[in-house]
């Protein structure tokens, strides 16, 4: 296996496989960094090649594994590949991000259909595909030092804001599910929580 899951060691993720939705930018980016400083190989998965490559090669840097695996979480079948890609080339999932969203903001009225389904797919239903296919390899290694979900959200899902009706209610639903899977795979000594990034203050004059 390319990382020895479950193996403790100096670092705080010594061991760990970590995959990571939308690891190429931003937020999902941070994510992969802060888990390869603390030794876990780390997955970052991504619909644009050329951020992913970039953010291996800074993880790389660091003298962590990386792999970067293209992917759109709004389709099932690559959330499944992605998952088995993971695995394939770590060795294992003890850790699943699910960080990849969409936001796009305006009057109900005026946003299209496309739009909102997008949104939906993305921040929603995508977080639900990976996790159902990472469940298998989580429960797998969770005995060896324990495994778990954490689900990206935002602070707009907890207050009502103007022309975000769409994107704070994926978000929002994103909350119960997480509580819902928490529940589901406690048994299975699977975390699953979820942390709400403050939106940007441009975001937030919006209201």
């Amino acid at each position: 296996m390319a990382a020895e899951v479950g193996k403790s060691g100096g670092k705080l993720l010594a061991g760990s496989v970590a995959l990571i939705t939308g690891g190429g930018t931003g937020i999902g980016k941070g994510i992969a960094l802060a888990f390869a400083r603390e030794g876990a190989a780390v997955a970052i998965t991504g619909r644009r090649k050329e951020p992913l490559e970039q953010t291996v090669a800074e993880i790389e840097k660091l003298g962590s594994k990386a792999v970067a695996i293209s992917g759109d979480i709004s389709s099932a079948e690559d959330c499944q590949n992605m998952i088995i890609n993971c695995v394939m080339q770590l060795g294992g999932l003890t850790i699943l991000v699910n960080n990849a969203g969409v936001a796009r903001f305006g009057a109900l009225d005026q946003t299209s259909d496309e739009d909102i389904a997008t949104m939906v797919d993305t921040n929603l239903r995508g977080a639900m595909f990976m996790t159902k296919y990472a469940i298998p390899e989580l429960i797998k290694h969770a005995t060896a030092g324990g495994a778990s979900v954490l689900n990206i959200g935002t602070s707009a899902a907890l207050t009502a804001v103007k022309n975000f009706s769409v994107y704070s209610s994926s978000k929002a639903a994103l909350h119960e599910f997480t509580r819902c899977m928490a529940l589901e795979l406690s048994e299975n000594r699977v975390r699953v929580n979820l942390i709400d990034p403050v939106a940007a203050r441009g975001l937030r004059q919006q209201r």
